[in-house]
């Protein structure tokens, strides 16, 4: 006789935290590879042929439960204030800790700067806005920049502010009274179903929705909402061992085939609803001494970093995590008991009653509901919605510098003082610009400087075409004024300028950062 998953998954009996543990400790081992010697060895990835890793896995697991969870959590109480409070406590204040420690602990450590200089760099507070989570930061100065995947400190912060941002969909949806609407939310699955599926068509050159990089967006966004469907309709999903069986072999063709994000929010997203509610894998005492997914999943990136740095820059990835994962599960206890735990404990305090919740939730129903739009006012609305949308992803056609939207430069190019009048960058450094139908030449104005003997030649690629390349030498300006292509109306496009090499600084050098040249210039004219 078949159990749904509607029939068991009220209350704590199941193996979520279990398999978010598992999930996170696959993120330490999936990153001990990049962050030690590079993209080669990593299981997962080698047996797809580099499309799909450990790391990938682990962030689907995490978007599929957090969807199902979250969504749970505002239907059993449908308590707007207290939802927003509680998702607060559980993120923000491990966040706002390893942020802290790694500013002011770990980077005075293991920088190469004096420490006095170190925390006179504006770099090191800039660092500290990541507690905002709007934009993260990810350097911090002198700090790993020779280790062989430099300089981030915590890339796998870069989920949470997808995390923070599907909270506000599920809180939306539920003030809307939208989330008991069962064809919404599959409605909304399919949506990213069909962005997934034609992504590439829709969106040649990457580029950001709501600020997020917009492939991640879609794919992060697709398994979030398989969560919420798998919740909505719990109570017409059986738990079916048959069922399991053919997911994991769907799976298996799939993911050797090179398709896995589609199939796993579909056959991915219910072996994990399987393993959770398992009647024969019962583990759901596995957290009674604390939930360490969490704290896994933010400490791990630094601590590895730190690793590979005590090694000289680069290492064998297996003693990378033998190291690693004992100080990361050392941390994250702390975290769980001294700041996570504490933290969670303030839910009770200042929450509104069950009916106070319900009468207030009604009060915003009731008045959304008064809301009368006639035909005129929706047209002149949704006009609004596309001008504000057009002007929000609206990028210029040439840019000087200094420059602050920094939602333009997509990759390579280095943070920027609001004084400077030039902008460094590495190797490979990409820029979102808007081409004008007028627009006939592409201008790169800079300098490379003249101890950069490492760089001899520079390419510029306007989308995927070669438009320009040059033998460069040190202390050489950079003044080209390059033929395009017109175009019949404005086109964004992403311009390259890639260089043979990058400049590796003395250890005597006060900026230890790797780059190639500066760019004072770059546009369509």
């Amino acid at each position: 006789m078949n159990r749904y998953i509607g029939q068991v998954c009220e209350g704590r009996n199941n193996n979520f935290d279990f398999i978010r543990f598992i999930a996170a400790s696959m993120v330490i081992y999936s990153h001990a590879f990049p962050l030690s010697r590079g993209n080669d060895g990593e299981l997962l990835k080698d047996i797809t042929n580099g499309q799909w890793s450990f790391g990938s896995l682990a962030v689907a697991v995490f978007f599929v439960i957090s969807g199902f969870l979250i969504s749970q959590s505002y239907d059993r109480k449908n308590q707007p204030l207290n939802f927003i409070k509680a998702r607060i406590l559980r993120i923000f204040p491990g966040l706002i800790v390893v942020i802290l420690l790694s500013a002011l602990v770990l980077g005075p450590c293991v920088t190469t700067l004096p420490v006095g200089e170190y925390f006179r760099n504006p770099i090191t507070w800039q660092y500290l806005k990541s507690i905002l989570l709007f934009p993260l930061y990810w350097n911090l100065p002198g700090c790993f920049e020779n280790n062989f995947y430099s300089p981030s400190v915590n890339g796998s912060l870069w989920t949470i502010p997808f995390e923070v941002f599907f909270y506000g969909v599920v809180l939306i949806l539920g003030i809307l009274g939208l989330l008991r609407r069962r064809k919404v939310t599959l409605t909304c699955y399919i949506g990213f179903l069909l962005l997934e599926m034609f992504k590439y068509q829709l969106f040649p050159v990457e580029g950001h929705i709501f600020t997020f990089p917009r492939y991640s967006f879609v794919e992060l966004g697709l398994y979030y909402f398989a969560g919420m469907v798998i919740y909505a309709y719990r109570d017409s999903i059986p738990l079916n061992r048959n069922y399991a069986m053919i997911s994991i072999a769907a799976l298996v063709i799939c993911i050797l085939g090179g398709k896995y994000t589609i199939p796993f929010s579909i056959f991915g997203s219910y072996l994990i609803m399987y393993l959770a509610f398992s009647e024969k894998v019962k583990l759901h005492n596995f957290s009674r001494y604390g939930d360490f997914s969490y704290g896994v999943y933010i400490y791990g990136f630094p601590v590895q970093q730190a690793v590979t740095n005590a090694y000289g820059g680069s290492m064998n990835p297996y003693i990378n995590m033998a190291w690693s994962y004992p100080v990361t599960i050392v941390l994250a206890i702390m975290s769980w008991h001294l700041v996570e735990k504490p933290c969670m404990r303030l839910k009770k305090y200042g929450n509104m009653s069950r009916a106070n919740g319900q009468a207030a939730l009604g009060t915003i129903q009731k008045t959304i509901g008064k809301i009368s739009i006639g035909w005129k006012q929706f047209v002149i609305l949704c006009g609004i919605v596309v001008v504000a949308t057009k002007f929000y992803y609206s990028a210029p056609n040439i840019v000087s510098f200094p420059y602050n939207n920094d939602s333009i430069f997509l990759s390579g190019w280095l943070p920027q003082s609001t004084t400077e009048d030039y902008r460094w960058i590495g190797k490979d450094s990409v820029v979102k610009l808007e081409q004008p139908p007028k627009a006939d030449t592409i201008v790169v104005e800079g300098y490379i400087p003249d101890n950069f003997s490492e760089i001899s030649e520079m390419n510029v690629f306007v989308g995927e075409k070669l438009i320009y390349q040059q033998q460069i030498s040190a202390g050489e300006a950079i003044n080209i004024v390059q033929p395009v292509d017109k175009v019949s109306k404005n086109q964004v496009v992403s311009v390259k300028i890639q260089f043979n090499a990058e400049h590796v600084p003395d250890e005597s050098d006060a900026d230890q950062r790797t780059m190639s040249a500066l760019i004072n210039k770059i546009g369509f004219e």
